[in-house]
């Protein structure tokens, strides 16, 4: 039996929608991991753009080591169906997540799973930042609550890790269950779930370059448009820690008392937006809710 044997399969699972500016670079990144064995997914959420047809063309070209695995969704389904699809299908205990618009370090898989000798569930690293350009950028490094391993705060965050850094275990999915909210980001999902379980884990090593200004959470036009969509994958997924804190630790009552608010505030932010009168009379009548905006105007 040769060295290469004895290692695990691991799955690398990009995940495609309308990027056919950035896909040929993800799709060589996924190519390039110096990981053996590997099992790479490149899973396509029903593009409108050429982003499937440069997948395919890529496919039908490569001559590599590793298993690829080339699908199209038959319509678009959202991004925590995706993922919920992938785990279904993922044939290692091991998922390393990667977006269309982001490039994996040909390193990023060994790296990876030399670092999982403890079981985390979930485990991301650092990364550089790059522009639409693919240059190194200088920018305000988002929010990483999971770092603090502080439950109560992770409990009602709206940032926990950067998604195209995670890495995910089955046991993700196969004990909580798939995402039920389908507005939900997946990191705000599986960052709780792992903190939850107490078995998450950074890794302080650049792994990835994330691309700023072109996935679902970054930039848009009409910044109303951004913080609405915002706010609604914050209650979905809001919603999913109410469910996923029910499935394991059910007697966790503060958990679930700190979510049922933090879901008051969201909604009064999502009012604020869309129903003005209705945010009027949450602040009237959520004490929690009012204290949280006058918190706001503090500072």
């Amino acid at each position: 039996m040769t060295p290469m044997t004895d290692r695990p399969l691991v799955t690398f699972a990009l995940f495609a929608y309308n990027q056919e500016k950035y896909i040929r670079e993800a799709v060589e990144g996924a190519f390039s991991q110096t990981y053996e064995p590997l099992e790479i997914i490149l899973s396509d959420d029903c593009s409108s753009d050429r982003t499937f047809e440069i997948m395919q063309e890529m496919v039908s070209e490569y001559d590599g080591p590793h298993s690829v695995v080339l699908r199209r969704n038959n319509e678009n389904i959202g991004l925590a169906r995706h993922v919920n699809q992938i785990f279904e299908i993922a044939r290692s205990e091991y998922i390393v997540a990667a977006a269309g618009d982001d490039i994996s370090l040909p390193g990023r898989v060994k790296a990876i799973q030399c670092a999982t000798y403890d079981s985390p569930l979930l485990l991301h690293s650092d990364y550089w930042m790059i522009d639409l350009y693919g240059k190194e950028v200088e920018h305000a490094r988002p929010t990483e609550e999971i770092l603090t391993s502080d439950i109560s705060k992770i409990a009602i965050s709206r940032s926990l890790y950067v998604g195209a850094t995670g890495v995910w275990h089955k046991d993700l999915y196969r004990k909580f269950g798939p995402i039920n909210s389908a507005l939900a980001y997946e990191d705000l999902v599986m960052g709780y779930r792992a903190s939850l379980a107490g078995k998450a884990k950074y890794l302080d090593e650049k792994l990835v370059r994330y691309r700023v200004g072109s996935g679902m959470t970054s930039g848009t036009k009409n910044d109303k448009t951004k913080r609405i969509r915002r706010t609604k994958a914050c209650i979905a997924a809001l919603m999913q820690r109410t469910e996923d804190t029910r499935r394991i630790a059910p007697d966790r009552c503060d958990l679930l008392q700190l979510i049922h608010r933090q879901i008051e505030v969201e909604q009064a932010i999502l009012a604020y937006h869309e129903r003005f009168w209705f945010f009027l009379r949450l602040l009237a009548t959520r004490r929690n809710v009012f204290f949280y905006f006058l918190r706001k105007l503090a500072r």
